[in-house]
């Protein structure tokens, strides 16, 4: 019936432009005419979604999901329902089922991945990055370092379990797909270090300091040897930082190892040298104040210190790419948005608090004599 077919065209049309009330209407005349098949069908849960009836869009799409010839429209129709009222694990299974049927489907891949990604499903998601670097979906470049996060959150998940073995092994995975990889790296050194393996991971976080220096890494070195004199942990610090000796962490680590071993001077110097170089943090004002409290037990300059954290340039941290916000320690996907990998070491955005009735020129004045 050509008016069947008229309908259904402009009901398409009116669903495209958001008119959920014409695209309804002219569904139900659509399939009334044409004796509802599948694509009148499709435009009635379409329009049903747009409407917020939630029930009859399920029912349509059920419909055609019975139907072999339109069961991967309706699967994915459904699976479209349940992320909607935020329902992962079943969204990822009808994912499953709808991989199962055409697993070439376009734009399927990557859906079924962000719903592994979102249920914390590791391995089949580091199984679907490489099917997805084997069909050129995916660059290699990125499915490395996709994989690396992925193998480093299932090593985590082992560890959690009690299951060391396997956590070494998967984080030696991660580690190998991404070398620069700080966080990955530092929990290796640390399962390594609980496994007397303590040269092999010694070399491991020297390799990476020539590159990427980290506080994340010197704790892990530190933690390698805890029972080491300080004067022994001050050489070995020394160490390290003449890997890369301009860089701001390697003078912070030896200012650290040597507070730790109350060489006063040496850690004066080295703390110095950074305040110089790269600004006052807060990080720095609460190490300052440390050595005065150790060195003089000089309260007053101590307070000094901390109370120039207030003002000082923020302290460098990992910060989500997405949506900006401070995480305490790296992990793969962001605690806040649900973001995957976008977690990076940077330098916050420096905020300036205005004090009430006071104008931005009146904080950037000179104090009063």
């Amino acid at each position: 019936d050509r008016r069947g077919y008229d309908a259904l065209s402009e009901g398409l049309i009116a669903a495209a432009a958001g008119d959920a009330g014409g695209a309804l209407r002219l569904a139900k005349k659509a399939a009334a005419l044409l004796d509802s098949p599948p694509i009148a069908k499709l435009l009635t849960a379409q329009a049903a979604e747009l409407t917020g009836d939630t029930t009859a869009a399920k029912e349509n799409f059920q419909a055609l999901a019975k139907d072999p010839k339109t069961a991967l429209l309706g699967i994915r129709g459904l699976m479209g329902e349940a992320r909607r009222r935020g329902d992962s694990a079943e969204a990822l299974r009808l994912a499953d089922e709808a991989y199962g049927l055409r697993p070439e489907a376009e734009g399927l891949l990557a859906q079924r991945l962000e719903l592994q990604i979102e249920s914390d499903c590791w391995a089949d998601a580091e199984a679907t990055v490489r099917e997805a670097v084997r069909r050129k979906e995916m660059s290699a470049e990125e499915g490395a370092e996709r994989r690396s996060v992925m193998f480093y959150e299932q090593a985590r998940l082992a560890d959690r379990a009690g299951d060391a073995a396997s956590a070494q092994s998967l984080l030696q995975e991660s580690v190998k797909l991404n070398p620069h990889f700080v966080a990955g790296t530092a929990k290796l050194v640390e399962l390594l270090g609980h496994d007397g393996k303590i040269r092999r991971g010694a070399r491991l976080i020297e390799k990476l300091w020539a590159e990427k220096p980290h506080p994340s890494l010197a704790a892990a070195y530190r933690a390698l040897e805890p029972e080491l004199e300080p004067l022994a942990q001050v050489k070995r610090f020394e160490s390290l930082a003449a890997i890369n000796p301009e860089h701001g962490e390697s003078h912070i680590a030896l200012a650290e190892a040597a507070l730790a071993a109350e060489l006063w001077g040496e850690a004066r110097a080295q703390l110095q040298r950074v305040i110089e170089s790269d600004g006052l943090t807060p990080r720095l004002c609460r190490l300052m104040a440390t050595l005065e409290e150790s060195e003089y037990e000089d309260h007053d300059k101590a307070r000094h210190w901390l109370a120039q954290t207030a003002s000082a340039s923020p302290d460098v941290a990992w910060l989500c790419n997405d949506c900006g916000t401070e995480a305490p320690a790296w992990q793969g996907r962001c605690g806040q948005c649900g973001g995957f990998n976008t977690l990076s070491w940077q330098t916050p955005p420096r905020i300036t608090r205005l004090v009430e009735n006071e104008s931005p020129e009146m904080l950037d004045a000179p104090p009063a004599e």
